[in-house]
C-alpha cells in the first residue's frame, strides 16, 4: 500500500490560465461517469484502435505520495520516477486515437489533473482543437483498485487496516466492474504500465505470514527460485502489480483481454520481466496466470494491493 506523503503547493493561476483550465478539463473525463455520446465516442476510439487502450496507474503517486520527491539525491537515486512521468505526459499531449486511462487515487485526482492541464499549455495545445479526451480511473487511496460506485476513499484502507474479510471482495469487486466494462467496450488488449511494480514470494520459514519482499535487481538465486516454481501473477505486488495480477486472473477463453506490460513502468528492470515469463510490450503471447493461483490474493496482508 502506498504511503501518504505532503505533495506540492501549488500556485494560485492567473486569469487567462483559469480560463484555459476550464477549456481543457473538457477533455479530462471521469471514466465512470461518461454521458451516451462520451461512451460511443470511446467505443469508436477502441475499434480505430485495435481494440488496444492504455492504463497507466498512479503515474504521478511520488510526484504526490513521496514527501523526498522534490530532493535532488531523490530525482538522481530513481531516474525511473521522471521516465515514467515525462512518458506519461507525452502520451497525454499526443491527441492520439488510442484512448488513454489514467488510475489515480481519489485524493490525487485534482493535482493530477492541474499537471496533465500545465503541461498541455507548457507545449502549446489548444484545448478547441485537441480532439480527443483522457480518462480518469479514481481508486481508493493507497490502491490501485478502481473505487466504482464513488464510496469513502479511504473505505478500502479501512477495511484492511481491521482485516475486515469484505475487503477482499470490495477489491476484486473494483477489477470485476471494471473488466466487465473493458469487455463491453471491446477491448481487445490492455497496455499496462505506471508506478509500483514489484516482486513478492511467500517466506519459506512463515509460509502463513506476510509475503517477503524482492528487491531490485533480482538476486540470482531469488531468479532461480521462481522461474523453478513458476512465476505467475501471484507474486506481483504493488499497485501496478496489483493491477496486473487482479486483470489477468480475469481472463479466460476466446474473448480474454491481452495484458502486456508497458515499458513506461517504474519496477524490475525490462530484461528481468521478460526473463520471468511475464509479457512486456514488444513481445507476443499473453501471459496468462496459473488456474492454482487465487484472485484477490494479498501479496503482504493490508500492503501491496
Amino acid at each position: 500500500m502506498h504511503g501518504e506523503g505532503e505533495g506540492l503547493i501549488e500556485p494560485v493561476p492567473t486569469e487567462g490560465e483559469q480560463k484555459y483550465e476550464a477549456k481543457m478539463r473538457r477533455h479530462l473525463l471521469n471514466f465512470y461517469e461518461l454521458t451516451e455520446r462520451q461512451t460511443v465516442d470511446l467505443y469508436r476510439r477502441i475499434a480505430n484502435s485495435n481494440g488496444k487502450v492504455r492504463i497507466m496507474i498512479h503515474p504521478y503517486w511520488e510526484r504526490y505520495g513521496n514527501k523526498d520527491y522534490q530532493e535532488k539525491w531523490f530525482q538522481e537515486e530513481y531516474p525511473g520516477i521522471a521516465a515514467v512521468e515525462k512518458g506519461f505526459e507525452r502520451l497525454a499531449t499526443l491527441d492520439s486515437e488510442l484512448p488513454i486511462l489514467a488510475f489515480e487515487e481519489d485524493r490525487s485526482i485534482r493535482k493530477t489533473e492541474a499537471q496533465l492541464i500545465n503541461v498541455n499549455r507548457a507545449k502549446g495545445i489548444d484545448p478547441e482543437i485537441r480532439k480527443f479526451p483522457l480518462y480518469i480511473v479514481p481508486t481508493f487511496n493507497g490502491y490501485g483498485t478502481p473505487n466504482l460506485v464513488g464510496s469513502d476513499p479511504d473505505h478500502l484502507k479501512k477495511l484492511y487496516e481491521t482485516k475486515d474479510p469484505k475487503a477482499g471482495e470490495v477489491d476484486v469487486q473494483g477489477w470485476e466492474t471494471l473488466n466487465r466494462t473493458l469487455h463491453i467496450l471491446n477491448v481487445k488488449e490492455v497496455l499496462i504500465g505506471g508506478m509500483m511494480l514489484e516482486l513478492y514470494r511467500p517466506d519459506p520459514e512463515n509460509l502463513n505470514g506476510p509475503w517477503l519482499h524482492i528487491n531490485s535487481p533480482l538476486d540470482p538465486e531469488i531468479k532461480r527460485a521462481l522461474l523453478a516454481e513458476g512465476v505467475d501473477t501471484a507474486n506481483l505486488g504493488e499497485c501496478l502489480g496489483s493491477a496486473i495480477r487482479e486483470l489477468s486472473f480475469l481472463q479466460s477463453g476466446e474473448n480474454a483481454i491481452k495484458i502486456t506490460v508497458s515499458n513506461l513502468t517504474n519496477s524490475i528492470s525490462r530484461k528481468e520481466l521478460i526473463e520471468l515469463g511475464i509479457v512486456v510490450e514488444g513481445t507476443s503471447d499473453p501471459f496468462i496466470p496459473k488456474p492454482e493461483a487465487k484472485q484477490g490474493q494479498m501479496v503482504k496482508p493490508g500492503e501491496g494491493i
